[in-house]
């Protein structure tokens, strides 16, 4: 039997087309490194005479030369290998952004197998044409964190079978947008940069200094660039339209839009341009020619509108309501008039966007996030066409998603772009849950989807993800069966010896993790944002003073009069958890998540203590037994949290000695509770060696914990055993509130006493 791992090291060369692409180099070179320095490379100008022993040829449909093999359809996604010694090698792919994943097949996965199997050639259809990969830190603020790699992202993105990446980070974690004193808002400016942060135009020339422009597109173009070499096509991330800064209207006072921010968040308001006049369109569709010119490679735009400094005029859902410039509505007209004029300048913009960027590529897209505006959503849907695709991340439309609606769309051009997260956690990087991510990426393809944002972590943080491996499998059509490519790569990673123990742990932590209760929010990006970790957890938040909670209200998504602050059921004028739903958490936290948890912990440790140390498994299990205990720990809180909620309220609400001191207990019992497992993590923290959750290499900022964090830990310790035994308590005026002097220069030196009694 010969093996393909022994041949490829044979080939003399690697052949592809003169005038193709990227990512033809990129696997030439990266064959050189891996199996031999001596394979040449050699382009031509047709492919259709260069086979011949000891040459692997590289091609893409369409491109010259290239045979399309028989099976497939015109227009559909395939990727094909043939191998044979006595003629060499052919690897060709229907779309560019598959050749990178094929290659990836050939060189590892597929190694080990008899090259006869390839003697007559593979045909494989890949299960979507257009996966958007997001592995939460590339081209996003998790760029800093500790131990990620770029590199190995982007090829990981393109290994998975990808198509789009975005790649519109900034080369600072701050952007250029100050807020006033104890403000916030800023922080929202720090990622999903908007057009105007790499480009401007003769109406907003000047606003941004010209060095901070050149230095983010410098970085777009070599983030651009990456993305290219291997075969993806590169966009954006966007959240538009976004604010102008306060300069821009004392230039252009007749151009002020809509006020977009969220209004308990913000000091000053922050404005869009007003879309209602011509020349602000011309504006945006004329940022984006410029941009593209000077990087031709982007090929999409995906929008966040509505959230996060931006916002449509008169749209409903904008944080102050209905508001906007003058051009766009007029006295006396009514409510769903105004949302159909409000929608309608949605569309118009977004056909000049597109078009403005098809001027340069041709191929270039708009994935349009109607999540935060859904008065006006049908009356946008109904205007998208070619090119403007919907986004499915946050508020999945189901009735569109199967309907006859989404049909007519699609016939006009308009692509679904639905969403899977390929993650066992949001937060806890590497938590294995390989069959949800099957499951999910089963129930899209059946559902006839061919277009999809997939969330993953990156493997330079994760290396033994098994939900990547699944993912990428099924996207380029190698693996049908999850039983199958679980057990294929538990063998690659720990051998046959201990791939059935492997298997059973990631199937024990499979079930665990669809099972658990679902935090959209404090379980997500805002348990960094919302400092879930290290702020404690005591009766009465508010007996601690202000000045020894600033280690973490110094970073956390509140002001000094966010009832948040003290109350973990709130946000600004929000509830977020219901007591009815936190009491629901907790007992499904106790009765099956931690202590199944618990077994899976003693299980794995278990597994590791019975490899020797020199087995390549001990590592993949050691991995895996840190990462668990990581999601231990981080459910651990969540409960806690929960807790929190259900007594803490509880108390308050009760009228009976005897209910009060049930929850008084129970509250302590939490306290208990959440001390030991803080001293548990924080000798964790201490002995692991692995990356489990994002830590921003430059220090702690709003999105994510930093190197400190285990100070954070250990004064969450202290706080919490010096403030466990006051009652508990919520100020219900914490709102109206002003801030200490210590907080705010020039607070009013007013007594509340003064002014509450004005309620």
């Amino acid at each position: 039997m010969q093996l393909l791992r022994d041949e490829l090291p044979q080939l003399k060369q690697i052949t592809y087309p003169k005038k193709g692409a990227l990512v033809h180099r990129t696997i030439a070179s990266e064959a050189r490194l891996r199996f031999s320095p001596g394979i040449a490379e050699q382009p031509v100008e047709d492919l259709s005479s260069a086979a011949q022993a000891g040459t692997l040829l590289l091609g893409i449909e369409g491109e010259k030369g290239v045979e399309v093999p028989a099976g497939s359809k015109p227009g559909s996604s395939w990727i094909y290998f043939q191998y044979a010694p006595n003629t060499g090698g052919r690897l060709i792919v229907s779309h560019r952004h598959f050749l990178y994943g094929l290659w990836s097949l050939v060189s590892r996965d597929w190694a080990d197998q008899d090259i006869a199997r390839w003697a007559n050639g593979e045909f494989l259809e890949p299960a979507f044409d257009g996966v958007l990969g997001f592995d939460g830190h590339y081209g996003f603020w998790r760029r800093f964190t500790l131990g990620y790699d770029p590199e190995a992202a982007m090829r990981e993105t393109a290994r998975m079978g990808c198509r789009y990446v975005a790649v519109n980070a900034l080369p600072s974690p701050n952007a250029y947008e100050p807020g006033p004193v104890g403000e916030v808002y800023f922080r929202f400016y720090q990622y999903l940069p908007d057009i105007d942060q790499y480009v401007d135009t003769r109406l907003n020339h000047g606003i941004y200094p010209p060095e901070y422009l050149h230095a983010n597109l410098h970085f777009l173009k070599e983030q651009t660039e990456r993305a290219v070499r291997y075969g993806l096509t590169p966009g954006m991330q966007v959240a538009n339209p976004r604010s102008a800064p306060e300069a821009f209207f004392q230039r252009y006072p007749y151009l002020r839009g809509p006020r977009i921010d969220h209004t308990f968040r913000a000091y000053e308001p922050r404005y869009t341009m007003t879309l209602g006049h011509p020349i602000v369109r011309w504006h945006y569709a004329t940022l984006l020619e410029k941009l593209l010119k000077e990087v031709p490679d982007i090929g999409f735009l995906s929008t966040l509108i509505n959230d996060s400094g931006s916002g449509f005029e008169y749209t409903e859902s904008l944080y102050p309501g209905r508001n906007g410039g003058p051009y766009l509505v007029r006295e006396w007209r009514s409510h769903e008039e105004i949302a159909r004029r409000a929608a309608e300048l949605v569309i118009k913009y977004y056909r000049g966007m597109r078009d403005a960027g098809r001027r340069v590529n041709p191929d270039f897209r708009i994935l349009v996030g109607l999540n935060n505006i859904e008065e006006e959503k049908q009356i946008i849907y109904d205007g998208l066409d070619d090119g403007l695709d919907r986004l499915d991340r946050t508020q999945r439309d189901d009735s569109l998603h199967y309907g006859k609606d989404n049909d007519a769309l699609e016939k006009k051009g308009s692509r679904l772009v639905s969403w899977v997260p390929a993650e066992g956690n949001p937060y806890i990087l590497g938590v294995p849950s390989p069959y949800q991510t099957f499951k999910n990426l089963v129930r899209e393809k059946e559902a006839g989807t061919s277009s999809m944002e997939l969330d993953f972590d990156p493997p330079s943080s994760a290396p033994f993800d098994v939900n990547r491996s699944v993912a990428r499998a099924y996207i380029l059509g190698a693996g049908k069966d999850a039983e199958q490519i679980v057990e294929t790569e538990a063998k690659a990673w720990a051998g046959s010896q201990h791939s059935a123990k492997l298997i059973a742990l990631w199937k024990a932590s499979d079930r665990i993790a669809a099972n658990a209760p679902v935090w959209p929010l404090f379980g997500n990006q805002g348990f960094a944002w919302y400092r879930m970790w290290t702020r404690p957890l005591v009766p009465d938040i508010g007996k601690i003073p202000v000045s020894e909670r600033a280690y973490y209200e110094d970073y956390i998504l509140t002001h000094f009069n966010n009832p948040h602050n003290v109350d973990f059921k709130a946000d600004c004028l929000w509830e977020i958890h219901t007591c009815e739903e936190m009491a629901e958490f907790l007992k499904r936290y106790d009765s099956a998540t931690l202590p199944e948890l618990e077994q899976l912990l003693k299980d794995t440790q278990a597994a590791v203590d019975g490899v020797d140390g020199a087995h390549h498994a001990y590592e993949v299990l050691n991995d895996l037994q840190q990462r668990l205990t990581a999601y231990y720990h981080y459910s651990r809180t969540l409960r806690n949290v929960a807790a929190w909620i259900v007594h803490v309220h509880g108390f308050l609400q009760s009228s009976e000695s005897g209910e009060k001191e049930c929850h008084e207990k129970a509250l302590q019992a939490m306290i208990d509770n959440e001390l030991e497992n803080n001293r548990s993590l924080i000798e964790f923290c201490q002995s692991s060696s692995i990356h489990f959750m994002p830590i921003h290499e430059r220090g702690e900022w709003m999105h994510d914990y930093g190197p400190n964090f285990v100070d954070g830990l250990r004064k969450k310790q202290t706080l919490m055993e010096a403030y466990r035994s006051h009652s508990p308590y919520i100020d219900p005026n914490y709102m109206w509130r002003l801030p200490h002097r210590d907080e705010v220069e020039l607070a009013p030196d007013v007594d509340p006493e003064e002014f509450l009694k004005y309620l």
